[in-house]
């Protein structure tokens, strides 16, 4: 007789699941150069937290950002080859979105938006 797994049994593999994906998206995780420019002028430049989410998307954190620009991070969601949308995470919570970006064909760690420039080394 097979045994049907359990709420428990389900809750504990979502958890195993979790954990793994977690560890596995933090170890990914590595110091990288990072420059935010808006309106054609730098107002970040330094070190971050580069975070890739697959698919060529990519988070960046850190305090460094954090103090200078007050934003918890940056998403760069790539939606298809060579355009993403770029999302601030706020820290009160929530995320602001920035707009579309392409990515640069002198630069190709920049993606540039209508006025806003993200790029990481």
């Amino acid at each position: 007789m097979q045994k049907t797994p359990t709420i428990k049994h389900s809750l504990m593999f979502a958890l195993v699941l979790g954990l793994g994906l977690s560890s596995s998206a933090f170890a990914a995780s590595k110091t990288a150069t990072c420059q935010v420019d808006d309106g054609g002028s730098t107002i970040f430049k330094g070190k971050c937290i580069f975070t890739p989410q697959g698919n060529g998307s990519f988070y960046l954190s850190g305090k460094n950002l954090e103090a200078t620009l007050g934003i918890e991070g940056l998403m760069v969601e790539v939606e298809q080859t060579n355009v993403a949308t770029v999302q601030a995470t706020l820290l009160r919570g929530g995320a602001s979105t920035w707009g579309q970006a392409i990515r640069s064909k002198n630069q190709k760690a920049c993606w540039v938006g209508q006025d806003f420039k993200v790029c990481a080394w």
